[in-house]
């Protein structure tokens, strides 16, 4: 049975029109991430005036990423995951997250070279992978850790050097 309504004509124009929808769709993902952005930030801006201070500013500001190169991180996210989990079959988080500490020592030595900071951006993920952790999990946790370094006391920057926070004298007991 067939329709005559579907030449082929017509069905090339059907796949013009799905491929030019899909096309103009791939071009308003950026726009709306931006969008998305620029309203969570908006949001920030309003929550910090409310309170009566200003927002975080850096002088180091991170470039923000749009849609296209958060799809493009997803994607090699993914296939990173896939290879490992190939590579590397079911392990736990602790053999990524020692061989971490090694890229860093790496990445401290040259901290100009980006291989090194791959290496790192990927042993991270796969230890995430790997301990069942889920971005919004993980996101959680990092808003609390900053709220908790905030409230810390610093010693005064030493380039090349670790901070650690200035402990709390322990208290004494008076008899």
């Amino acid at each position: 049975m067939s329709n005559n309504n579907l030449t082929n004509e017509r069905l090339s124009a059907l796949i013009r029109v799905a491929r030019d929808s899909l096309e103009l769709y791939e071009m308003e993902l950026p726009v709306i991430d931006d969008v998305m952005l620029a309203l969570a930030e908006l949001q920030q801006r309003r929550a910090a005036m409310l309170q009566g201070s200003e927002p975080v500013t850096t002088t180091n500001k991170l470039p923000e990423e749009t849609g296209s190169s958060l799809q493009l991180r997803n994607l090699i996210r993914q296939r990173h995951a896939e290879w490992s989990q190939a590579t590397f079959g079911d392990v736990g988080p602790v053999g990524p997250l020692k061989h971490l500490s090694k890229e860093a020592l790496e990445a401290a030595e040259e901290p100009d070279d980006l291989s090194e900071w791959a290496d790192m951006q990927f042993l991270l993920w796969d230890a995430q992978r790997r301990a069942g952790i889920s971005d919004g999990e993980i996101t959680a946790a990092m808003e609390e850790k900053l709220k908790v370094n905030m409230a810390r006391q610093w010693p005064e920057p030493k380039d090349g050097e670790p901070r650690l926070h200035i402990k709390a004298a322990p208290q004494q007991e008076v008899k």
